[in-house]
């Protein structure tokens, strides 16, 4: 009796366990960490930028950024982009949503945008100001939100 009480456990736990492993086997991987696609890059105006994902729970997500200056500058820009982990990199799956403003010292834009679901999904953005013909930084700074699986 007591090896039948036994046999009958293992077999629960490994159905139960075995079942649940199959489930998780199916979902993408999650994708690596995003430290090395980030550049902080030395700037005179640039003070402040960054950029999200937001899963809006209906098959959509939002992607927002917003880049502000120290002072007010002649032109400000942050420009977004929507990426799709493939499994073993990121593809950039919309085309760029710029958002430019002049004499301010801030902006911000946002974009809805229709995802697959049961996919890992991230913005890219890349933030500049121009000011007296000086593009500030050099080359835009680039930043990548977390990573978010929409199901």
């Amino acid at each position: 009796m007591k090896r039948l009480l036994t046999f009958a456990l293992c077999l629960f736990f490994f159905l139960a366990f075995s079942g649940s492993m199959a489930t998780s086997s199916t979902l993408s991987p999650p994708p690596p960490e995003d430290q090395d696609e980030i550049s902080i890059l030395s700037t005179e105006y640039l003070s402040d930028w960054d950029c999200y994902l937001i899963d809006n729970g209906d098959g959509t997500v939002t992607i927002r950024g917003y880049s502000q200056a120290n002072r007010y500058v002649d032109e400000i820009y942050v420009k977004l982009y929507l990426q799709k982990w493939d499994g073993s990199s990121w593809q950039t799956v919309s085309s760029g949503y710029r958002k430019t403003a002049n004499d301010n010292i801030y902006v911000s834009h946002s974009k809805n945008i229709s995802v697959q679901t049961g996919a890992y999904y991230r913005t890219l953005s890349y933030h500049q100001i121009i000011h007296n013909d000086i593009e500030d930084p050099k080359q835009p700074q680039k930043i990548v939100s977390d990573s978010c699986y929409i199901d």
